[in-house]
């Protein structure tokens, strides 16, 4: 099967909007048949605007979303596993997920960040990898794990590593 985003929105101008009365991600099986993975609503979110999923990511059973200000984890049944705050005036580029781990670079606005950091879903803990000049790309394999980096003069060099 495969995940994707449900947007909903009552305004009538919905073609236009970034935010919604409500977003979600659901999964699609085979058969055609869609189940709810994640659901929110603009009733919980503090920006009166609606809400808004800027980034997802899934491999595996493992499903990653940027919902707001939060990185929302579950299986791919729904089971929640982690929601991860974004600090104010942090933006997350990209998520990546393999190996049942979640990888974001967060950047302050406008700049560059200084981590990879890394969620393991099998134990639970959020871990950071130094990547001085960080910036929003970042993607996986089963065994390696690589972003982008900001280099002078405005070009972006792709790093790779092992997990760690």
């Amino acid at each position: 099967g495969v995940v994707a985003v449900q947007l909903e929105n009552n305004t009538p101008d919905s073609h236009t909007e970034t935010n919604f009365d409500e977003v979600g991600v659901v999964r699609i099986d085979t058969s055609g048949h869609v189940t709810d993975v994640i659901r929110y609503s603009a009733a919980n979110a503090e920006d009166e605007e609606g809400v808004g999923i800027s980034e997802l990511a899934s491999g595996g059973d493992v499903v990653a979303a940027l919902i707001q200000d939060d990185i929302i984890i579950v299986r791919a049944n729904g089971a929640p596993i982690a929601r991860i705050p974004i600090p104010l005036n942090t933006e997350v580029g990209e998520l990546a997920v393999c190996s049942g781990k979640v990888a974001f670079t967060p950047t302050s606005m406008g700049s560059e960040g200084d981590k990879v950091f890394i969620f393991d879903t099998a134990t639970s803990t959020l871990s950071a990898m130094k990547a001085p000049h960080a910036y929003s790309s970042v993607m996986c394999s089963d065994t390696r794990l690589a972003w982008g980096q900001l280099e002078e003069p405005n070009f972006i060099t792709t790093h790779v590593s092992k997990w760690k």
